[in-house]
């Protein structure tokens, strides 16, 4: 539809000239005729416009009206599995249609979604250009992610809570001695037994004990027996001579 024929409709369904927030609106249809009709009819129907000064302004909740919205389930209710789970969360992650991001999100590749990808493009709910996707028009986005639950919408649309960051053990930083040290302290050994086991001195044991600490973070014997089974490979040095 031309910007002329677009005006003409709105002026007509409303009866009034639509306000500028308005028509930005329906051009969001981007001059397709069922889309355009699909969005104006619900406005009015749906009493999202009311008449002030002569002009038809935004009334209402700002959602797209049910109309429009059904008219995205219709379309997307002819479409394989695959393909309206690609266009749903595209949508909700768009405006910008990253295959990547979309792949990453279904847990799946690009490679994997390239028959839903193509389906969607011979729908041509979908256009390529310049390199990029992109949805037909905004409005056709806007309604295919409206059909979602909210719940869902916002659960997708929200960044993934990053896992809180572990520090690497500095096991690096330990000595032969002090790891099998460590080992000994992580299965419950004094310092005597460690010190017999090692046959060295139990200064000597206290000094590394010290040091495994200091180096570890650790405030307690107990808490590096905690990080020992984290930071030891397995086949670390063990006593020899206790059972």
């Amino acid at each position: 539809m031309t910007p002329d024929a677009i005006l003409r409709l709105c002026t007509a369904v409303f009866g009034a000239p639509p306000a500028e927030a308005v028509l930005d609106l329906v051009a969001t249809a981007a001059g397709d005729p069922d889309w355009t009709r699909s969005l104006v009819a619900g406005l009015h129907d749906e009493g999202r416009v009311a008449i002030d000064d002569g002009l038809a302004v935004s009334a209402g909740p700002a959602a797209l009206p049910e109309a429009t919205v059904a008219l995205a389930r219709t379309v997307l209710a002819g479409l394989s599995p695959g393909c309206r789970q690609l266009l749903c969360v595209a949508a909700v992650l768009g405006p910008a249609v990253d295959p990547d991001e979309v792949a990453g999100m279904t847990g799946s590749t690009v490679a994997a979604l390239l028959p839903a990808w193509q389906e969607a493009l011979d729908a041509d709910l979908l256009r390529a250009g310049d390199g990029t996707l992109h949805f037909r028009h905004e409005l056709l986005r806007r309604a295919v992610a409206a059909s979602l639950p909210a719940a869902l919408r916002n659960a997708m649309a929200r960044p993934p809570e990053k896992a809180p960051e572990i520090p690497a053990m500095p096991v690096g930083r330990l000595t032969a001695r002090e790891q099998t040290v460590m080992a000994l302290v992580a299965r419950g050994r004094s310092n005597q037994q460690i010190a017999r086991s090692l046959d060295i001195s139990s200064h000597s044991v206290k000094r590394h004990v010290s040091s495994l600490l200091v180096k570890l973070g650790c405030t307690n014997r107990t808490e590096v027996a905690i990080l020992a089974s984290d930071v030891l490979q397995p086949g670390q040095p063990g006593d020899r001579g206790c059972p």
